[in-house]
């Protein structure tokens, strides 16, 4: 009798044993652990979930999910916008980072904010040109240090694009079909305060129906061909030109 209570008493405390760690197993897979990307939780909560409080980037720039909007302007120490994963990106349309010393934008990075309407990068230092996504409406460049004009994608037709704003950079030769197939642009902008343009392709600005200005005054343009601007506005639609040299 002695040995079958003490075997029942092993067996039970077995039983109880293996229960607490089928419960423990258990309960692990209750509560999800952390995932090493960052604050989401995995199989939970995803980056749209998250506040844009709790991403690291917006400890660099001022984030407003009311108003769609990351603005770094005046808050880069470093030149360098944040790394594109440390920030919100599906309900973003405004990005801003005027007067930020930024010298180089990876030329996807705005592309990783499926919704981005208006892009404003006024009075930083940048040479080369990033890939604008087709969802934009507004591209403000002024005053920077671009020598080229190649930021649109040759292959996507941009919809909604109604401004340019590329006045006082470095770019002296706008190339053919450069800005093209807009149907939406009415304003574009390639005027400036230093060296200036001082040569248009053949048939660089064209295809613009909606177009209202074209600015391109103080540039060093000794002519405006005539095979250099073609189809601009749609009959009865009055388009202002301005091409005055200093």
């Amino acid at each position: 009798r002695l040995c079958t209570v003490y075997t029942v008493g092993i067996m039970s405390v077995f039983k109880v044993t293996v229960s607490l760690f089928v419960a423990l197993v258990v309960d692990a897979t209750i509560y999800p652990r952390q995932s090493l990307s960052g604050n989401i939780l995995s199989n939970r909560v995803t980056r749209e979930d998250l506040s844009w409080d709790t991403f690291s980037g917006c400890a660099q720039c001022l984030c407003i999910r009311e108003e769609a909007t990351i603005d770094c302007s005046g808050k880069l120490t470093n030149g360098r916008l944040p790394d594109v994963e440390s920030l919100p990106n599906s309900d973003v349309k405004i990005f801003r980072y005027n007067n930020s010393g930024v010298m180089h934008v990876d030329y996807g990075y705005f592309t990783a904010f499926p919704h981005i309407t208006d892009i404003q990068g006024e009075n930083n230092f940048i040479r080369e040109p990033f890939l604008l996504p087709s969802t934009i409406t507004s591209i403000r460049l002024f005053n920077n240090s671009l020598t080229s004009t190649d930021l649109f994608n040759s292959s996507v037709t941009y919809n909604w694009l109604k401004l340019i704003d590329l006045s006082s950079n470095d770019i002296q030769v706008v190339r053919k079909d450069a800005f093209q197939s807009f149907p939406q642009l009415e304003l574009l902008s390639l005027k400036t305060m230093r060296n200036g343009i001082r040569k248009l392709e053949t048939h660089c600005i064209r295809n613009l129906p909606s177009l209202q200005e074209l600015l391109l005054e103080s540039n060093t343009l000794r002519a405006l061909p005539s095979d250099a601007i073609k189809n601009l506005s749609s009959p009865g639609r009055q388009l202002g030109l301005y091409i005055y040299n200093t």
